[in-house]
């Protein structure tokens, strides 16, 4: 099905075009996204949150106090990959361009990528009762005929372990391109 789109203004050709008044609104200094600057331990664990959560614990937010998004996610940026995608289908099908597609090919890398750190960590959350399970008959063997060796114990017991650090990883991973 075809979606006809209009040519529409950039983000910020349409904040330039608002009256003075809210033109003042849209010029708020606001500080770097603390984001870009840190380190993949901190992104990774959202540890780069901190002083803007400590901020809102002392007083409520305003705006000026909200960091600039990433400049991936930065609606000029989004809005200029869109429109490239866009005429490139266009240009490929001139007939019957399809929305879908364009929209496809601006997201296509950071949705998959995301699908497969999701899936990774479904995985990860699923296995666990199984290496309980596991620990489980390890444990009822020891004092069987034919016990389990040692060395299963504790490869069930560190797998107990890394399971759910991994999970937080690739779901924290996840949320990371998603949001």
């Amino acid at each position: 099905m075809s979606v006809p789109v209009p040519s529409i203004p950039g983000p910020s050709a349409l904040a330039r075009s608002q009256s003075s008044g809210d033109a003042a609104v849209n010029e708020v200094k606001r500080p770097k996204s603390p984001d870009e600057g840190a380190s993949w331990f901190s992104k990774l664990l959202f540890i780069w949150h901190t002083p803007l959560m400590e901020l809102g614990n002392q007083r409520p937010l305003e705006d000026m106090d909200l960091p600039k998004l990433r400049e991936t996610l930065d609606s000029d940026n989004l809005h200029n990959l869109f429109t490239e995608n866009w005429n490139n289908e266009k240009k490929v099908n001139s007939q019957d361009p399809h929305l879908p597609r364009a929209l496809f090919h601006c997201l296509y890398w950071p949705f998959m990528l995301s699908s497969i750190l999701k899936l990774c960590s479904d995985t990860m959350n699923f296995f666990m009762p199984v290496q309980l399970e596991w620990l489980v008959d390890y444990i009822a063997s020891v004092n069987s005929n034919d016990p389990q060796p040692r060395l299963n114990g504790w490869l069930y017991a560190l797998s107990l372990l890394l399971s759910p650090l991994l999970a937080t990883l690739f779901i924290n991973s996840y949320f990371r391109i998603t949001l």
